[in-house]
Parts: C-alpha cells; sequence; structure tokens
C-alpha cells in the first residue's frame, strides 16, 4: 500500500521521513500491520517513526528497537490535534500516513494548523458508513459527513478493500 505511493514519488522529490500516526499501540489489526511495515520501509531507506496519542497497549513491547514511537501524550485523539500539528512543525515529516476515522481528519486538521504541506495519506480499514449506522456516539455518527468535507484535502487515500 504505502510502498506504491513512495514508489510513484521521484526520488529528487521525496524526503526520506515517514510518521505513521494511530491513537495507541493496542492489539489491533492497524498497528500490527504498521509495526510490521516499519522495518521494510526503514530497510528502504526512510526515517520511520510511530506517532501515537498515548504510547500504551499491548504491542507496545513489540516495536521493533529500529523503530522511533512518538507520543503526544494525548488522553484521547481529538486532544492530540495541537500536538500532532506541533510535530509535524517542527519534526517536518514529508509523509504523514493517518489510520482510522478521527485519526484521519486529526491529521488533516494538524496539518493545516502546522502550516505544513506534509503529505497526508488516509487509511481506511473499515466501512465507515456501517460502522457509523451501528455506534451510538455523536462523534461516529458525524464522520461519514465530515469525510465527505474534508476528504478532498488528502494527499492520498487507501482503503484496504473493495467494500470499504
Amino acid at each position: 500500500m504505502l510502498g506504491v505511493i513512495v514508489a510513484g514519488m521521484d526520488r529528487a522529490e521525496r524526503r526520506s521521513d515517514i510518521s505513521v500516526y494511530f491513537p495507541n499501540l493496542n492489539s489491533g489489526g492497524v498497528e500490527r500491520m504498521h509495526l510490521s511495515l516499519a522495518p521494510p520501509l526503514s530497510s528502504e531507506g526512510f526515517d520511520t517513526t510511530i506517532v501515537v496519542d498515548r504510547n500504551d497497549g499491548s504491542l507496545a513491547s513489540s516495536v521493533p528497537s529500529t523503530i522511533p514511537v512518538f507520543s503526544l501524550k494525548a488522553a484521547r485523539s481529538v486532544g492530540a490535534i495541537f500536538p500532532l500539528a506541533k510535530y509535524i512543525r517542527e519534526q517536518k515529516p514529508s509523509i504523514v500516513v493517518a489510520n482510522m476515522g478521527h485519526p484521519n481528519l486529526i491529521a488533516l486538521f494538524a496539518n493545516w494548523l502546522a502550516g505544513r504541506r506534509t503529505r497526508i495519506i488516509m487509511c481506511q480499514h473499515n466501512h465507515l458508513t456501517n460502522q457509523s449506522a451501528e455506534e451510538t456516539k455523536w462523534q461516529h455518527k458525524v464522520l461519514p459527513m465530515l469525510y465527505r468535507v474534508f476528504l478532498r484535502h488528502a494527499d492520498a487515500i487507501v482503503c484496504v478493500s473493495r467494500g470499504v
């Protein structure tokens, strides 16, 4: 997935740093997938950093020692907006790969706040409309509408299946 996007960038255009953003290191599929992708990206010459709201979860001890983890120290994803903007402004990653509903939008907004032109790649791992229909919290109910408004600001959108 990420290799295809990175391969499409010519060497002069791409810098060598990728930040992968998700909430924490719980044992979900997104977290396991990116922990397995980080070492090959690193071996291809990309400085790869895992960026999380909180550096906790059952996979925290599974992060390869060669891959740094940057904690935004945010209790909730919405609290990560300003710390992520600061991270983008100070660390200047070439690409931020965001994952899942709210973190995708947070990455877009943080990039805008940072005044940067970091490439934001949004990864969607589930069928958003179905998920929001099943949820009872308003934060999940508004995601499809927010996606329709803000999706166009992403540099790339990756859906992990045809159904998504």
